[in-house]
């Protein structure tokens, strides 16, 4: 633990173009802007300027052993963690951490932003009871600044109407970030406040939230775990049938493409089959009347030929033949082929649409092109089926031209992350792929014996929601010629959801323009979509009768997907890990969801090799 001393107001090493800043914020400061503060004071006598003063030589040590304090403490941006792993860096090697050594890390690792920021902080004034005072408010701020995000959260949740069984996450939250960092300096320091914010399970439909929370007690998983592949097989049972309408130019469709992220072993696959059952489940069904129907499709055909033969042998030719018999089509609501040709024949005999579901993704990604040597054309393929686009797949054999006027497929699937880190190349960032996925990488609860089961009754609403919104029918018309064509029926805003969607459009769009990562910004981009799509699916869900969506339904997208704002930035920096950073952040985990948050050097050395 990091001992509370106060700066010493005398130190000889003062800033060399300033005056020496008051330690203590100001009380009326925000408190992010403090905690900004804070960090650029403890990353400023982090630095020493060269040569080290006489008698100053443990001021490596010091340094040191403020990292070691540290741990896993969550810098509130990621400029500031960028500089403090370079410092960490440099300083295990035993080398000053100086300003020029610290901008050409950064450079090296390609953080020009950080690298600038940096010439700021080498006019820090240091001392090694300055390093250990700012570490500690960074501590306490950052902790302060989780309550109080906390706090926030649980007040929304009352205001709305929540009781406190729905709110009690929220209120767990509370007492983590709140909890002291008090004990004996022996003692292990406790794990600091994680700022990620848990997932708005709250914001889903009653019914769909209900089914969530029960599936993730049981298992146990997070609530993300099983709420994405339930988001994305909900939207696919809506399929080409409704479309949400945000102008007469616009509209949106019934896709969400999702993907979870977790290590082997975390339960990954259950919570998977338990989102994607209700679709499975009547696929079953409808592949075994498909297999009787073929049958006697195969007996008919057979008497077919057999009669049209004695016909011909007895040339009886008063009389016609009767029809040919017609093969029956199977209905499906799933596959989990990925290549684009299956999937356009799947499509052609399904107008609603599909699921591509994979308990690994891995394949999905690396399926693209298999047959086109790396043209792009099934990448090109797949964006077409994110908007419901137009379809036509050209092959050698067989039909050569499958026309699909509107190709909609949702995907849900999970991965690992590192098969996520070395799939997604910067081909695939460019294309856009990834900005079109939902992402999640939930903090895996500690597993635990509990004879908790998903009740009978929210298994028993969610089947009936998914009979209400399969049975959603596409609009008929006819065409000049008398032939029938369906279309997807429209879904307009209502004039509360009208207001809800333009503030969020207006305030969503100002922060893409402070994006500097062009990756995250294709996200943003892509996530202004998606709570038109969630809209749709909630608004759908809440009524599946529903002509319009309702401010609530618009409410309740735009703060879900406000979350996977939060967590796609949250995933790009995982991707963008330095090996250093994975091995650290892995060893965090580890003693995470084994220990609990503590663990001691022997338990650490016994349960892996890679600390022996």
């Amino acid at each position: 633990m990091i001992p509370h001393v106060p700066p010493n107001t005398n130190s000889a090493h003062a800033s060399r173009s300033r005056p020496k800043a008051t330690p203590t914020p100001e009380p009326q400061t925000p408190l992010p802007t403090r905690w900004a503060d804070a960090e650029r004071s403890l990353l400023g006598n982090m630095l020493h300027v060269p040569p080290i003063p006489k008698g100053r030589e443990s001021h490596i040590g010091t340094v040191v052993d403020a990292i070691v304090s540290l741990g896993t403490y969550q810098w509130s941006n990621e400029r500031n963690r960028a500089i403090f792993g370079a410092i960490k860096r440099i300083t295990e090697t035993g080398t000053l951490a100086g300003p020029d050594a610290v901008r050409a890390e950064l450079i090296r690792v390609h953080h020009a932003e950080a690298a600038a920021f940096v010439t700021e902080l080498g006019r820090e004034f240091f001392s090694d009871a300055e390093l250990n005072y700012w570490a500690a408010q960074c501590v306490e701020l950052s902790r302060a600044c989780a309550t109080y995000s906390a706090a926030d959260r649980l007040k929304q949740a009352l205001n709305a109407g929540q009781s406190v069984a729905d709110v009690a996450p929220t209120l767990e939250a509370m007492a983590d970030a709140a909890g002291t960092h008090a004990g004996d300096a022996d003692d292990d320091p406790p794990e600091p406040p994680t700022l990620r914010e848990p997932f708005p399970v709250d914001c889903l439909p009653p019914a769909v939230a209900a089914y969530v929370k029960a599936v993730a007690a049981a298992l146990p998983v997070a609530h993300e775990t099983v709420a994405l592949p339930l988001l994305a097989t909900l939207a696919a049972a809506i399929g080409n049938s409704r479309r949400i309408a945000l102008k007469a130019s616009w509209s949106e469709p019934s896709v969400i493409w999702a993907a979870t992220i977790l290590s082997s072993g975390k339960l990954k696959s259950p919570a998977h089959e338990k989102a994607t059952q209700f679709l499975t489940a009547r696929e079953r069904k409808l592949i075994a009347k498909y297999k009787s129907d073929l049958q006697q499709y195969e007996r008919q055909l057979e008497n077919y030929e057999a009669e049209k033969s004695r016909r011909k042998k007895s040339k009886i030719m008063d009389t016609e033949m009767p029809p040919t018999p017609e093969p029956p089509t199977c209905a499906r609501y799933s596959t989990s082929d990925t290549t684009v040709e299956a999937l356009a024949s799947l499509l052609s005999e399904n107008e609603k649409g599909l699921l591509l579901q994979r308990d690994e993704l891995a394949g999905w990604l690396s399926s693209f092109d298999r047959y086109a040597g790396g043209a792009g054309g099934d990448l090109a393929s797949y964006l077409s089926m994110h908007r419901a686009g137009n379809l036509i797949v050209d092959r050698k054999t067989g039909q050569r031209v499958t026309h699909i006027e509107r190709a909609a497929v949702s995907i849900c699937g999970t991965i690992q992350p590192g098969t996520l880190r070395r799939c997604l190349t910067a081909d695939y960032f460019e294309s856009g792929l990834p900005a079109r996925i939902l992402l999640a990488m939930p903090d895996s609860p500690l597993r635990r014996w509990t004879e908790a089961t998903v009740p009978p009754p929210a298994e028993l609403a969610m089947d009936a929601l998914f009979d209400a919104l399969l049975s959603l029918e596409m609009e008929a018309h006819l065409d000049d010629d008398g032939s029938e064509y369906h279309t997807p029926m429209l879904l307009p805003l209502s004039p509360a959801a009208k207001v809800t969607w333009i503030e969020f459009y207006n305030s969503h769009a100002a922060d893409q323009e402070t994006l500097f990562d062009d990756r995250e910004s294709a996200a943003w981009s892509k996530l202004e979509g998606y709570a038109a799509r969630l809209a749709l699916v909630f608004a759908l869900c809440r009524d599946p009768n529903a002509t319009g969506i309702d401010a609530q339904s618009m409410a309740d997208a735009i703060r879900l997907t406000r979350w996977f704002c939060a967590e796609t930035a949250r995933v790009y920096g995982m991707l963008a890990e330095l090996p250093e950073q994975q091995q650290e952040n892995s060893l965090v985990a580890l003693i995470r969801n084994r220990f609990g948050g503590r663990v001691t050097a022997r338990e650490l050395k016994n349960c892996s090799r890679n600390y022996q």
